[in-house]
Order: C-alpha cells, then sequence, then structure tokens
C-alpha cells in the first residue's frame, strides 16, 4: 500500500498535471491505516498541480475511488497513458481468497464486472468512464473496466510501434505471467494461473503470451518497457524489458515479427538487480528502473567508448560535415570568431529527436562548457567545426588574395568534410570505432591552379617539400587528419 503508481499528463509543461495512484487510510489519518476496508481504507486514483517544485496539496482532485484493499496486498497501481491519449489504471485483486495451486484461488473480484478490483480500468483524464470501453453502458464498475480477469497487474506498459497493451501479471504460488491485452479480455484469475490447470484454462479465456515457474523462494514478475531509445546499439531497439523482484533479475526480450509475443527465452540482462519495480527509457535514452531493495533508481547506458556509438552521437557526426562546410563558406567574408554558422531549423529538429537531453560533458570535451539544451549543443557543434576550420586552414582567414592559397583552403575543408562523412558512415555501419580506420583522402583540384605552390600556402600547411600541386595536395590531406579525428573521436567516443 501507500504511493504505488505516478503518470505525468501528455500537457504536464502546460498544466502541471500528475495523476496518482496511492492508498487512503481511514478518515484521512494514516495512524488508522491497519483498520482496513471496513473502516474505510480504499485505493484511488488522484489528480495534482505541481506548482514550481512542489505539489499544491489545495490542488488535489479524486478522479476515481473505491478500489478495494481487503488484505493489504495486490493492490496494483500502475498508472499509463495510453496511445490512445486515455489513463490507464492497474487495480489488485485485494488478495482475497488467494491460495493453492493453480484453479484453487476463490477471490470474487478479479471475475466480477461490478468490481473495480482484478482488472486494468480505462479512464478520462476527468475521471470519467473512457469512451470506447468495452462495457460502456451497463453502469457501476462496469463503465471503466477494460479488461478483467487479472490478479496483481502491478506494473504495465505499451508498445509504441503497435499500440498493445503489455501487462506483467503477478501470479500465485506456481506462474507469473506476461499477457498482451485488448479491450474486454479475460485473462482467467482466479479460475486459471498462466496455462494452468488444462481444462478449464484457457478456455474462453485470454491465455498469456509468456510464463515462467516459480522457485521455492517464489517469484514476482515487474513488466516492464520497450527500449526505443538512442543510446543502445540498434539492436536494441524494440525490445521488452522486465524484471523479476524475487528473482533479482532484469531479463531483455526481443518479440517476434508480428510483436504479438516473444522471439524464443529471455535473455538475462542484469542480476542482482537490487528488487526492480518498475521501468522506464529516459529522455537520454539509458534504461531507468526502480531497484526497491536498494532504496535507488538505476540507469544503464552503454559505455560511449567502448560500446556503438549511439543515436545522439551518430547524428552529431552526420551533422558536423556540413557543419565545417557552412563554416568554410564563411572564410571569405568573416575574421576570426566569426565563422560558426548558424543552427538551421532542420538541424535543430533532428538534434532534437537524438539528443532530447545532451550528453553529460560533451560540450565540455568539445571546448564550449556545459549546454543543457539541444539548441546550445547545435551551436556548441558550430563553433566546434568553425575551430577545425580555422585548425585545418592553418590561418585566421580572411588570408591574401592568391588563388593557389584559396584553392588550398577550399580543399582542406573539403578533405576535412569528407574525412567526417567517412568516419560517420563507417561508424553508422559497423556499430564501431572507425576514427583510426578511415585512410587520408586524397586531395584534388589543385593541378591547374597551384602548378608552383606560394610560398604563404606551403608554410602555412607545413609542407616540405612543397615544390608541385601534388606535394601540396598530399601535404592537406595528411593535416586533415589530427584535427578531424581529434573531433570525431570527442563525438563517437572511440
Amino acid at each position: 500500500m501507500g504511493l504505488l503508481g505516478l503518470a505525468v499528463d501528455p500537457e504536464f509543461a502546460r498544466n502541471g498535471f500528475l495523476y496518482l495512484y496511492h492508498t487512503q487510510p481511514p478518515g484521512g489519518d494514516p495512524a488508522r491505516c491497519a483498520e482496513g476496508t471496513a473502516a474505510g481504507r480504499q485505493n484511488r486514483v488522484v489528480r495534482v498541480t505541481v506548482s514550481g517544485d512542489r505539489i499544491d496539496l489545495g490542488s488535489l482532485v479524486v478522479l476515481r475511488d473505491g478500489i478495494r484493499t481487503d488484505n493489504g496486498n495486490h493492490d496494483g497501481g500502475c498508472l499509463r497513458v495510453g496511445p490512445d491519449g486515455l489513463l490507464y489504471v492497474g487495480a489488485g485483486d485485494t488478495g482475497l481468497g488467494d491460495g493453492g495451486g493453480p484453479g484453487q484461488s476463490t477471490n470474487p473480484y478479479a471475475q466480477n464486472l461490478n468490481s473495480l478490483n482484478g482488472k486494468i480500468l480505462r479512464l478520462a483524464f476527468d475521471g470519467s468512464a473512457a469512451p470506447g470501453n468495452p462495457f460502456l453502458g451497463r453502469g457501476g464498475a462496469a463503465d471503466f473496466i477494460f479488461a478483467y480477469g487479472l490478479r496483481n497487474p502491478f506494473r504495465f506498459t505499451f508498445d509504441t510501434r503497435t499500440g498493445l497493451l503489455w501487462v506483467g501479471d503477478v501470479g500465485q504460488g506456481t506462474f507469473e505471467e506476461i499477457d498482451v491485452v485488448h479491450a474486454g479480455d479475460n485473462l482467467g484469475w482466479p479460475m486459471c494461473e498462466a496455462f494452468a490447470p488444462s481444462p478449464p484454462c484457457p478456455g474462453s479465456t485470454v491465455p498469456p503470451v509468456y510464463a515462467y515457474r516459480h522457485t521455492d523462494d517464489g517469484a514476482s514478475v515487474t513488466g516492464g518497457t520497450f527500449y526505443e531509445g538512442e543510446q543502445f546499439d540498434p539492436a536494441f531497439r524494440g525490445d521488452y524489458f522486465f524484471g523479476d523482484f524475487v528473482f533479482d533479475l532484469v531479463w531483455r526480450a526481443q518479440l517476434d515479427p508480428e510483436r504479438s509475443g516473444f522471439d524464443g527465452q529471455p535473455d538475462v540482462f542484469v542480476r542482482d538487480a537490487g528488487g526492480p519495480v518498475d521501468f522506464s527509457v529516459g529522455p537520454d535514452g539509458a534504461l531507468y528502473y526502480v531497484a526497491f531493495s536498494r532504496g535507488q533508481v538505476v540507469r544503464i547506458a552503454e559505455d560511449p567508448v567502448h560500446g556503438a556509438p549511439n543515436g545522439c552521437s551518430l547524428a552529431l557526426a552526420r551533422a558536423a560535415p556540413g557543419r565545417v562546410q557552412a563554416a568554410g563558406r564563411r572564410l571569405a567574408a568573416c575574421t576570426s570568431g566569426c565563422l560558426a554558422p548558424p543552427v538551421s531549423r532542420p538541424l535543430r529538429r533532428r538534434l532534437r529527436r537524438a539528443c532530447p537531453l545532451p550528453p553529460p560533458g560533451l560540450c565540455d570535451r568539445l571546448g564550449c562548457g556545459s549546454c543543457a539544451t539541444t539548441a546550445e549543443l547545435g551551436s556548441c557543434l558550430s563553433t566546434t567545426a568553425a575551430g577545425i576550420v580555422t585548425e585545418v586552414v592553418h590561418a585566421d582567414p580572411p588570408q591574401d588574395g592568391d588563388r593557389c592559397f584559396r584553392a588550398a583552403k577550399r580543399a582542406a575543408v573539403r578533405a576535412a568534410g569528407r574525412r567526417l562523412r567517412a568516419i560517420a558512415a563507417c561508424a553508422r555501419s559497423s556499430g564501431s570505432s572507425c576514427v583510426t580506420t578511415v585512410p587520408a583522402l586524397r586531395v584534388t583540384g589543385l593541378t591547374r591552379v597551384c602548378r608552383t605552390p606560394p610560398a604563404t600556402a606551403c608554410t602555412a600547411f607545413a609542407c616540405v617539400p612543397c615544390a608541385t600541386a601534388a606535394d601540396l595536395a598530399s601535404c592537406i590531406g595528411q593535416s586533415t587528419v589530427a584535427p578531424v579525428d581529434a573531433f570525431a573521436r570527442t563525438l563517437l567516443g572511440g
């Protein structure tokens, strides 16, 4: 019991609304909580408003109450906003009548459409019954029910690719199960647990898509979340992560082509997980879970140095050549300090999708100081690209009017951009560090205007020998490697 679930309103930035699932003690007095349902203890869904960094206690609105807490367990408590923009609520069966092997429990609520317990409920944000609910019009609790026949749907999530609802239903003494739940489904509790007994289950009930047995110490499924972030290797995208509180494990499951079940057995992803009780993917693309036994929120991220580059890194690497070329085009008109090109709206949109939060420390490593927003990250990328241009042309612009020197500077900028593109393409295709594997690129376009390179160009690019255009081209190609590679290594982590 207690505070068991929280959901953020889709318009939170505008309205500050949070939705909470919590246990209300008799008379609102926590000291009376042990008096139980008979004295008025109940679970309820409420809405509160965040003002600044605090919840305004006077803003509390009760959206749905009357969810029983008979034995003080099997309370459910999960809240999620579905892809249909409605609020889904997991309500447990209160533990009443639960016990024994599959089919032996006698819980009176899970199969009863006049009870809110043992159900997935679906509400509008004002607490009313959601339009389209499968039993809408019967009145009472039935109007709010999305699916029934559940024991303790403690945590659930939606697959954003299909819109399907995946529920981890905590079992009794034999099985834990994961269900794909549709409107009106009967998941079978208490008549059955997972696939047993058969008959009567699955019968007219909906069987789980995955179930596993208890050990002597029991089990308690926590399901789960789908990984759609950019921080992990792309091979993880679309996979389902779930855990078990008693087993102290987190699993990774790959889905079948229809995304309606598992493709083989799940793999252990984290051992000694600290009692996982909730999962989420953060805006930084990392996997987060609550380790209840440790009192911690755990963040799992792929090693940016030894792992494959993440989506944000690849997006920055893809954008970097364009930033270098844009800075190079400003050479003729700019003096030192004005090379950084403005960040275009399409680039801001691309970075916002790939890097909702700038990677920690990246702007510091790029020499821009810290950056807290995607816009600041884009500006930092442009500023660093301008610094690369200044370094590869070996002089602050503008330079003298010699045609060869101007052509050499343009060639150096092109070479830097091409090398960055080659490194980014290698990283996208291989998923490994490519900074040291891309050879120095051949520089072209100098033969006609640099038959005899001027001394200024030879000195600026430290070219020895420098008797021919080929000498100068080779020197420029080599001189772009160090600054470009340092830039790429910072972006891609290796």
